[in-house]
């Protein structure tokens, strides 16, 4: 076995092992398929929803789940489940805010305490 052989074999090993890793877990694989599909939900509600979360239909109040009508209507005949996914985009928006600030502001810090140092370093 030449050099070049052992190398490639070496560094192809751990991708492989992650892979049947991941492969074998039944409930690893239906969590990340969940977290995807709520992912999707988020980014793009419009493709998940194909009905207003704000525009009710006054004949349509208080239908009960069906195919129509996935989680039903409201007292004003608001379909539930596209005011769930619009509902979503709002929350991932919200938090995809405060991780960013959150990361600014501690980046600043953290600089600021790393270059002058002061009350961290004593």
């Amino acid at each position: 076995m030449s050099t070049t052989e052992f190398d490639r074999t070496s560094a192809a090993a751990p991708a492989t092992r992650g892979a049947r890793h991941f492969g074998s877990q039944p409930g690893l694989v239906l969590a990340c398929a969940v977290l995807v599909l709520v992912i999707g939900w988020a980014v793009l509600p419009e493709v998940f929803s194909g009905q207003s979360p704000i525009e009710g239909v006054a004949m349509e109040r208080f239908q009960s789940p069906g195919w129509h009508h996935l989680f039903g209507t409201d007292e004003l005949g608001r379909d539930l489940y596209a005011r769930v996914v619009h509902g979503a985009s709002l929350s991932l928006r919200a938090a995809t805010i405060a991780i960013v600030l959150a990361f600014v502001t501690g980046t600043v810090f953290g600089l600021v305490a790393g270059f002058f140092g002061g009350f961290s370093t004593r």
